[in-house]
């Protein structure tokens, strides 16, 4: 069996995504005597996937800056804990050092 995804436009102009499945038909001596084709219209379950995959991308980014954010709140802490202690002062951050 061969499957296949193509684009079509319907009569009413929207574009459809459609999965075709292709099957070659064949005789007792493994003549070919035709082919059976199905469409399976699947464009919005394609929208679906191209959702999750753009949310998917935009959680990374986020976390990413986050992550990035954070390590940098956690250098700034670690310099004022170090200016502290120059000027005799306790520190007023539990960063590992």
């Amino acid at each position: 069996m061969n499957f296949y995804e193509n684009t079509v436009i319907h009569k009413n102009g929207n574009e459809l995504i459609i999965a075709w499945h292709n099957n070659i038909l064949k005789d007792e001596n493994g003549e070919i005597i035709g082919s059976l084709s199905s469409g399976e219209d699947i464009t919005d379950r394609k929208k679906k996937e191209e959702e999750t995959k753009n949310r998917a991308n935009e959680l990374e980014k986020f976390y990413k800056l986050s992550l990035g954010r954070e390590m940098r709140t956690i250098e700034l802490k670690k310099q004022i804990n170090g200016l502290l202690k120059q000027m005799g002062k306790p520190k007023k951050y539990n960063v590992d050092e």
